[in-house]
């Protein structure tokens, strides 16, 4: 649950894509990440972000908390925290934030 979402958001979080490209995400979700590009100094650009674990924190049948476990090659790696909710399609990402 969310290795999609994870993937394919830390390219737009590091400007490296834009975010039409992130995946399993509710459109409420989408329209903020359109709204706020991402922008990051050139030396952050130039990383190659990945993520090294998802898990998820709490569960109930229509809401998920998840954390994944990111490096990109600097010194210390980070959490990045999301939420999910569950649609009629299935578990998709309805909030985002690092740190």
């Amino acid at each position: 649950m969310g290795e999609q979402f994870a993937a394919s958001y830390l390219p737009f979080a590091y400007g490296q894509a834009s975010a039409r490209t992130v995946r399993g995400v509710t459109p409420a979700l989408r329209r903020a990440l359109n709204s706020e590009p991402s922008q990051v100094p050139p030396e952050e650009r130039r990383r190659r972000p990945r993520v090294d674990s998802i898990q998820v924190v709490g569960m109930t049948p229509t809401f998920a908390l998840a954390t994944a476990e990111v490096s990109d090659g600097g010194i210390i790696g980070y959490r990045l925290r999301f939420t999910l909710t569950r649609t009629a399609e299935g578990w998709a990402v309805n909030g985002v934030e690092a740190g």
